[in-house]
């Protein structure tokens, strides 16, 4: 008898399914449901389109736009620039499942299993998304060793063991998973861990039920964005999504701070955005080009974004201005980005990198891409990093000398791996031209962001012209010890810029040994290589 209560008591206050469109109605105009509107807004009539037809066309024309909760299993279909929608809210079209509160496990999980015990029946399905998180910070090497994700000093950066997987089978407290676990540390209790003063901390594993959104498919249109929107489609508690050939402009100058992600996944799995642009011009350009080299900037508008998600991706998709335009991160206080991809894109004119995955993102993979006119090319600070056949320019002058690109740190540099922890990464068959540094390794800013241990970096095939440095070791003031590198170059081409002949290096060290160099082409340096 107290069981059945508990069932009833679960079902009444956990998340559940919204309800399916109605099959019936395979297509239907957004003009069908006008009656909806609110004014000029066509913000609920697409609202109550999502909720009865499974394919919604919006013809030709330009709509005033709300914040639209697009249901599962629906698709959203344009027709490319000829329909203009312009948004009147922080968001325009919200892709976002359901989340229970997150629930203790009841025993600590096998590394690498999968299957769980969870402290109480928490309503599990079949089918259902679970979002792990555990009680250990990944980015704590004192607890994690040769598993931590990166390492930070500061306060405000956290960023806990997790991943996002299915249930196959619930059987009361019992969860099995469709796939073993990718991370260990998954522990009923945080007895022994180290939580350094002022950091967040968890004392438990916990395990979060989650109805996603999912099939949805939002294609072929334009938006003319406002200052007020800093999102047009976010993937969040989503699964099986994806956003095509859509087209952002701004033209208005956004208000100071703006945090603007226009194409953004969080908390995600297999979401993808193709062929999906943004378009800076007018006021928003000046914007852009104004806000100055120094940190306080550099997450102003990374408009293309990948927060705490698996398996999701840009590809073939373009920025004209960002601060960076194309990143994979994680949340403050969430779990790491896995397997994620940018691939096909072009960023141009980002004033720090056109293309970055951070700590904590690991089995990332950056390739194909192209980028212009950025102070940094793409930069890697996860383990497990491919970076792979892209295409990487600037004009900047070779003297440019600011946060992130100071002279003192190889300046303008095009590929990089960053911050310490971006090891077993490979760096292949790319084209670098016209930076001051053209490969790096490159320690961070704090003290713990360091190589101080072998990066297991493979760097072949790259073509790197026109530079002032080939290949650099940059090392902090705080990596005074020798450190073997564990690094593999070849297979390369190294030429420098004509400016370079009195003080150009080919391959400098930085005082890092165990590189070993095979068939690398050093041309116009005045020193070749550098112990």
């Amino acid at each position: 008898m107290k069981r059945s209560i508990l069932l009833v008591l679960l079902t009444a206050f956990s998340c559940t399914k919204p309800a399916a469109p109605n099959p019936a109605l395979a297509e239907k105009s957004l003009l069908d449901f006008a009656a909806y509107k609110s004014g000029e807004n066509w913000g609920p009539a697409l609202q109550q389109a999502s909720k009865e037809c499974r394919r919604i066309h919006i013809p030709a024309g330009t709509y005033r736009m709300s914040a639209v909760r697009v249901a599962s299993d629906t698709e959203i279909t344009g027709e490319g620039e000829a329909t203009v929608i312009i948004p009147t809210s922080t968001i325009l079209f919200r892709v976002e499942g359901l989340a229970d509160e997150p629930v203790t496990i009841g025993a600590d999980i096998p590394d690498f299993s999968n299957s769980l015990t969870l402290s109480r029946e928490a309503g599990f399905q079949k089918g259902d998304m679970l979002i792990l998180q555990s009680q250990r910070n990944c980015m704590f090497r004192e607890d994690c060793g040769d598993w931590t994700l990166g390492q930070t000093e500061s306060k405000g950066r956290t960023c806990f063991f997790g991943e996002i997987r299915e249930v196959a089978a619930a059987e009361g407290a019992q969860i099995t998973l469709t796939d073993n676990l990718q991370f260990p540390f998954y522990k009923a209790n945080a007895t022994g861990e180290t939580v350094k003063d002022g950091f967040e901390a968890r004392g438990a594993t916990t395990a979060m039920r989650v109805v996603p959104a999912e099939n949805v498919t939002i294609r072929n249109l334009s938006v003319k964005n406002i200052p007020k929107c800093l999102e047009i489609i976010r993937f969040k508690y989503a699964r099986h999504c994806s956003a095509s050939d859509i087209t952002a402009l701004s033209e208005e100058r956004y208000e100071d701070g703006a945090q603007l992600q226009l194409f953004k996944t969080n908390l995600a799995a297999d979401c993808h955005f193709y062929r999906c642009h943004s378009r800076f011009s007018g006021a928003a350009a000046d914007q852009v080009k104004g806000i100055g080299h120094i940190y306080a900037n550099y997450s102003i508008f990374n408009t293309f974004r990948l927060i705490s998600s698996d398996r999701c991706s840009f590809e073939e998709c373009s920025d004209n201005a960002a601060s960076h335009a194309f990143s994979v991160t994680y949340g403050n206080g969430s779990i790491p980005s896995v397997h994620c991809k940018v691939t096909g894109c072009r960023s141009d004119n980002s004033v720090w990198a056109g293309v970055v995955s951070q700590q904590c993102t690991p089995w990332t993979e950056l390739s194909g891409n192209t980028v212009t006119g950025s102070s940094q090319g793409i930069f890697a600070g996860s383990r497990f990093s491919v970076i792979r056949g892209n295409t990487v320019t600037t004009t900047l002058p070779y003297d440019t000398d600011h946060y992130y690109a100071h002279l003192s740190r190889g300046g303008t540099t095009g590929i990089a791996v960053f911050e310490g922890y971006a090891r077993g990464c490979k760096i292949k068959d790319n084209t670098v031209i016209g930076f001051r540094t053209g490969i790096a390794v490159m320690d961070g800013y704090e003290k713990n962001n360091i190589f101080d241990g072998p990066a297991d970096l493979t760097v072949s095939g790259n073509r790197v012209r026109d530079c002032f440095n080939g290949f650099k070791v940059v090392r902090n003031s705080y990596n005074k010890a020798a450190v073997d590198l564990a690094a593999t170059l070849t297979g390369n081409e190294f030429h420098a810029a004509a400016e370079a002949a009195a003080t150009g290096i080919g391959i400098d060290r930085g005082r890092a040994g165990g590189i070993t160099l095979s068939d690398n082409s050093l041309t116009g340096f005045a020193t070749e290589i550098k112990p």
